[in-house]
């Protein structure tokens, strides 16, 4: 028996590309997040405006290239999430040398930044999605979350 199913609709309307994740529990609905979808190079403006505008991001205390990494802009898709207890900026379609940049500005473990270091060759032709949960605590970033959430 599952105890929660995630169910992500479409959001007409929207000036870009975005969606409305949902949970079904047996207790009943609830909305999860919002998501939002920027071409990367495109919409660098727009990705701003909308990190501006949350109220997990204190941009006017804080540098916006803390948490809107340069070095991971130059992706496919820039992905913005609202989220009830934080909000959430995913990179899509990130290379292999900015996967190993992910790595190390998150701090995951040595021996996975060390396994993707190895076998770069093998992996660089492939493309990954990264992202970090967020909110501000007292003028800083406080990262919440962060994952490695594709290969393609």
């Amino acid at each position: 028996l599952l105890d929660i199913v995630h169910v992500y609709i479409g959001n007409p309307g929207s000036q870009v590309s975005s969606g409305i994740a949902y949970g079904f529990t047996p207790q009943g609905r609830q909305l999860e997040n919002f998501y939002f979808f920027f071409d990367a190079r495109k919409q660098q403006k727009e990705v701003i405006d909308k990190l501006e505008c949350s109220v997990f991001c204190d941009a006017w205390r804080l540098s916006l290239d803390d948490l809107y990494r340069p070095e991971l802009r130059e992706c496919h898709t820039i992905c913005l999430a609202n989220k009830r207890t934080c909000d959430t900026i995913y990179f899509s379609g990130v290379n292999i040398d900015q996967l190993l940049f992910f790595l190390s500005w998150q701090q995951y473990p040595e021996a996975y930044r060390q396994f993707v270091e190895e076998r770069h060759h093998e992996l660089d032709h492939l493309r990954y999605d990264v992202g970090v949960d967020y909110r501000t605590n007292n003028g800083s970033i406080e990262f919440v979350k962060h994952g490695f959430y594709g290969v393609f």
